[in-house]
């Protein structure tokens, strides 16, 4: 069963999936909340936040690709170092 979560966004950016029930909501610090307007619940879509200058800066909303699914941005974790080579 869903949690319910504050919105803690000035809810400027949301999506409202094509059959109207759901709303995904961008939080300030990147991640996602869901709100079920048949029951008013609302959940957790994506828990890791992203870093502060990633957060500000980014631009890319949540997306509906149909009824039931949802598109968003997720941080990744750095897990080596990179090298360029020309």
């Amino acid at each position: 069963t869903p949690d319910q979560v504050a919105i803690h966004a000035s809810c400027e950016n949301f999506r409202v999936s094509d059959d109207g029930r759901f709303i995904a909501v961008l939080e300030s610090d990147g991640t996602v909340d869901v709100v079920d307007t048949n029951t008013n619940l609302s959940r957790r879509a994506q828990n890791a936040s992203f870093p502060e200058a990633q957060a500000n800066e980014s631009t890319f909303l949540p997306d509906w690709r149909n009824a039931n699914e949802l598109c968003f941005c997720a941080p990744i974790e750095k897990t080596h170092n990179c090298v360029c080579v020309n």
